[in-house]
């Protein structure tokens, strides 16, 4: 018996049209700026509706309310000390100034990120950060915010000479706020300016050391309804269970590459998926989400939230499609939950013929809703080349989107339509693999090996103040477990067995390693959230391979014997408890 069938993956791939996806991209783009809650959403729903009709694929259209904002107005004046007004544009979930503004020292805090505020004293004052993933957008207002920022200005990045002002959303709640989440909802104005003018301010507090400006802003938000998009290919064997592949629909001007190229995926698999679904061992769902511009991930969270118990239950793997194709790209770059790092590796150089760039550890941003599930989740793109991206952002980030992200520029000719063949291809494959290999293709010894480097990590980092001594134990039997369960299974499967043997088999693995991911994700990609909830856009501890155990990092830069000290202290026993059990839970399971 075959565990994974390579000549379907062949025909599939074979069936795969980029040309016929480009006409759909082509009509998305027609629509215009699909903002959430808009006019040109309910066009694009429309279309979708069509097109899906016309495919013969069962679907659900979701209404909801979703948590979102219309940008409005913006101005800003450098007050000394030289007198100049400077194009901007205000953001998403930017809060509104008074009509007559708000004025402020400026600050330049390099790319925005915590250590970027060493040294700096910004209480009182507007800060000027870069446009960059180092953090996300969200990110840097969060954190301008605590450090007691009343603004934050964004240059832009791209070449000075393109004069293009960034758009977005500061929203760093992810999904729709609670009341726990009105603390956070964003109080500070945040805005966008060109690359040129950006450089001109950070030269002006170089070399005159203080610059004063006046900045206006005016956005709205609040709920509107808003939709989400799922269609169905149902597999034979097991049809309860499921991958769920998906991407945004929402945009900023044509949004192109961000992300009709992610529509039209979508629905080139759906074309082709349900030609072969009597194939496909598991089912595939497709979703195009809402909300992810001018909110942050209200779509792809409200479907996580309103069908927690079956997607906590059934699915199987989460595959992000969005800016797939990109002009002036290259080798493909991916992110991953640790435990399918491998898979997506084999892919690509299976399908692609190369080698990625690199598979990193995923990223909480796009839709990566379901992390707090336990659902293993990738995303990957074929990325500029690394000398290209320090050339317009100044520093290289992994995720640059081009120079025309969110802006009016992002149009049809910014797709490389032989790049965007190969993203629909690698896609393709990845689904296939999800849904139909025997075993699911998991290795969470990619996940247990660094749980226990880590924990070395912050043994060592912490000394004499915290004990961890339980977590590291718990760490290492555990790893033990996994490298010892999926070396049995290796031999087990290598043995001769009949077809009926392999499938009983199979089924028993396949329930061991689900569960197993219902706590190593959990455990590697949420805070203070848990389960349940969901942690900020970006947030810095998500960064970390054992977000709970990175409080160590705080409490040891705070003064010894201090109120403050013991405040982190009593946060960090509970977190290493709260490890320590999680630990030892998910090695009761093998």
């Amino acid at each position: 018996m075959e565990f994974y069938d390579i000549s379907l993956e062949k025909k599939i791939l074979d069936e795969i049209s980029a040309e016929r996806a480009f006409e759909d991209i082509k009509a998305i783009c027609e629509i215009g700026e699909k903002i959430a809650g808009s006019a040109e959403e309910t066009k694009f729903v429309e279309y979708m509706s069509k097109r899906l009709d016309e495919i013969g694929i069962e679907y659900d259209v979701y209404t909801f309310k979703g948590y979102v904002s219309t940008p409005i107005e913006a101005k800003l004046k450098i007050l000394s000390p030289v007198e100049k007004e400077i194009p901007c544009q205000v953001y998403a979930q930017s809060a509104s100034t008074p009509p007559e503004g708000i004025e402020g020292e400026l600050v330049y805090v390099g790319s925005g990120g915590i250590d970027d505020y060493k040294g700096k004293e910004v209480e009182g004052k507007i800060t000027l950060a870069e446009l960059s993933y180092s953090p996300p957008r969200p990110e840097k207002v969060r954190i301008a915010q605590e450090k007691g920022a009343i603004a934050q200005i964004q240059i832009n990045w791209g070449l000075a000479e393109r004069k293009l002002l960034p758009r977005g959303t500061v929203k760093s709640i992810w999904g729709n706020p609670t009341p726990d989440d009105i603390p956070r909802i964003t109080k500070i104005p945040a805005v966008g300016i060109t690359k040129a003018d950006g450089m001109f301010l950070k030269e002006l507090i170089e070399k005159e050391g203080k610059v004063k400006v006046w900045l206006m802003t005016k956005a709205w938000r609040g709920f509107r309804d808003i939709h989400d998009i799922v269609a169905y290919v149902k597999g034979s064997k097991e049809p309860e269970k499921f991958i769920i592949v998906n991407g945004h629909f929402d945009c900023w001007g044509p949004g192109a590459t961000d992300n009709a190229v992610g529509n039209a995926a979508l629905l080139e698999f759906a074309r082709v998926f349900m030609k072969y679904k009597d194939h496909l061992r598991r089912s595939i769902r497709l979703a195009w989400w809402s909300g992810h511009e001018s909110g942050i991930m209200d779509g792809s969270t409200w479907y996580i939230d309103n069908f927690w118990d079956d997607i906590n239950k059934n699915c199987v793997g989460w595959l992000n499609i969005d800016s797939i194709g990109m002009k002036g790209t290259d080798k493909f770059w991916a992110m991953a939950t640790e435990g399918v790092h491998d898979v997506v590796a084999k892919t690509i150089r299976d399908v692609d013929g190369t080698e990625p760039i690199e598979v990193h550890r995923l990223i909480k941003v796009g839709d990566a809703s379901a992390l707090g599930v336990g659902v293993p989740h990738l995303m990957t793109f074929t990325a500029f080349p690394r000398e290209e991206v320090i050339k317009e952002v100044g520093r290289y980030t992994p995720i640059y989107l081009g120079w025309w992200y969110h802006g009016p520029e992002d149009s049809i000719d910014k797709i490389d339509l032989r790049a965007y063949e190969r993203g629909l291809k690698v896609y393709a494959a990845l689904s296939l693999r999800f849904a139909n290999s025997l075993i699911l293709p998991y290795k969470f010894s990619e996940a247990t090996g660094k749980i226990v480097n880590y924990v070395k990590e912050m043994k060592e980092l912490s000394k004499d103040v915290v004990d961890l001594s339980r977590v590291e134990h718990n760490a290492r039997v555990f790893d033990e477990k996994v490298r010892k369960f999926e070396e049995e299974v290796r031999e087990k499967l290598g043995k001769t067995a009949t077809e009926e043997e392999l499938e009983a088999y199979a089924k028993e693995i396949n329930v061991t390693l689900m569960k197993l991911s219902r706590y190593i994700i959990p455990l590697m990609y949420t805070y203070d959230a848990g389960r349940y909830g969901q942690d900020p856009y970006g947030l810095t501890y998500l960064g970390y391979t054992v977000p709970n155990l990175s409080i160590i990092k705080d409490l040891v830069e705070v003064p010894r014997d201090t109120d403050e000290f013991y405040m982190y202290l009593t946060k960090t026993v509970r977190k290493i408890n709260l490890v320590a059990d999680w630990l030892e839970e998910a090695s009761k399971l093998i």
